[in-house]
């Protein structure tokens, strides 16, 4: 934390004390400079630090090519965004409350994202999609105070479109509120093995991914392409 906060006095009082009024911006360092992070609640401030800090998706710094499915507010888009000049990420997030917020954080960096406002499952089509107060917690088939319906894209089809524009994707991160091991078993092995590394939320789930090294680190599946 003290590497990752230039203010890391107000960080610290509140991630660990709840300190603090929101909406507020969270400064971050990162290989570009500093980047403010604007935050709507205590929960937004748990993202960055995990993202951040704890570095739950680290990465190299010549990383090229990021799909990032449940992009959320754009905090985990904007560190694969500044780790280097020429990253490009596509984006994929259906919630129209945490769209606005994304495109504000990254702002400055459209020439390097291309933004899909929409879900990804195991199908295309409407689905349901529930979420709470926060905004951090959210998913396709999930219960939630709030429910809309929202398009969906299936993951083998999204990773199909951007393997033919692109070649090969160095890092792929999904964050789908239980669905993860879903999409991995959906998505095809001709394209998994043109996709360098994986990152999976799983809850200490144990997923199995052929050709894969897995590797766990807190609640983050890692897994690493044994032909890349």
């Amino acid at each position: 934390m003290v590497a990752a906060y230039p203010d890391f006095a107000d960080v610290c009082g509140r991630y660990l004390f709840g300190w603090g009024e929101y909406p507020t911006s969270i400064r971050v360092r990162t290989p570009l400079g500093h980047a403010d992070i604007r935050v709507q609640s205590f929960h937004d401030l748990l993202t960055i630090n995990e993202i951040f800090a704890r570095k739950d998706y680290h990465t190299r710094p010549d990383i090229d090519v990021v799909v990032d499915i449940g992009s959320n507010i754009g905090i985990s888009a904007l560190y694969f965004l500044t780790r280097n000049r020429s990253s490009k990420v596509f984006l994929f997030e259906p919630l129209p409350r945490n769209i606005g917020a994304l495109k504000a954080n990254l702002e400055g960096y459209e020439a390097r994202y291309v933004l899909h406002e929409v879900a990804v499952g195991t199908r295309d089509g409407m689905v349901g999609f529930g979420w709470e107060d926060t905004g951090r917690y959210g998913g396709v088939g999930r219960a939630g105070k709030h429910r809309l319906e929202v398009r969906c894209r299936d993951i083998d089809h999204v990773l199909g479109e951007i393997l033919r524009e692109v070649g090969r994707i160095d890092l792929l991160k999904i964050d789908v509120e239980g669905s993860e091991e879903d999409l991995l078993r959906h998505a095809s092995r001709e394209h998994l093995r043109r996709i360098c590394t994986i990152y999976a939320e799983c809850d200490g789930r144990r997923i199995e991914l052929p050709g894969f090294r897995h590797r766990q680190y807190g609640s983050v599946a890692r897994f690493f392409n044994l032909e890349a």
